[in-house]
């Protein structure tokens, strides 16, 4: 299949292992600009700066996906694209187990917090 990776920004700090806190049912695990308090709800705001994807069947479909939708949504940037086609039925017919990182360990700048615990 390939391999299971993590994509991070160049600006973002790592102040522990990230692994213990990641799903280990999801396919593809994003962080939040704005994380509304379930890792399921697609009304979360991705930020694209930090995820964890399991290389499989589903995720490799998910990721063509979104690249040809860029296609679709000229002109807009990836993590914009990522939050029109989140709630696309493409996404349930392939069956990738999306999940959003909660803020409390996921921080950033967007719900910015003093606990570095």
């Amino acid at each position: 299949m390939g391999y299971n990776f993590v994509f991070t920004d160049a600006d973002i700090m790592w102040f522990r292992d990230p692994f213990p806190r990641f799903h280990h049912d999801a396919d593809f695990q994003i962080a939040c600009d704005h994380f509304i308090g379930s890792s399921y709800d697609l009304e979360n705001r991705p930020n694209g700066g930090f995820n964890f994807v399991k290389s499989n069947n589903r995720s490799i479909e998910f990721y063509k996906f979104w690249y040809s939708s860029q296609e679709v949504y000229p002109g807009y940037h990836d993590q914009d694209v990522l939050n029109f086609i989140k709630i696309d039925p493409f996404i349930i017919d392939i069956g990738v187990e999306m999940r959003f990182l909660d803020t409390v360990n996921f921080g950033g700048l967007c719900e910015p917090s003093k606990d570095l615990n």
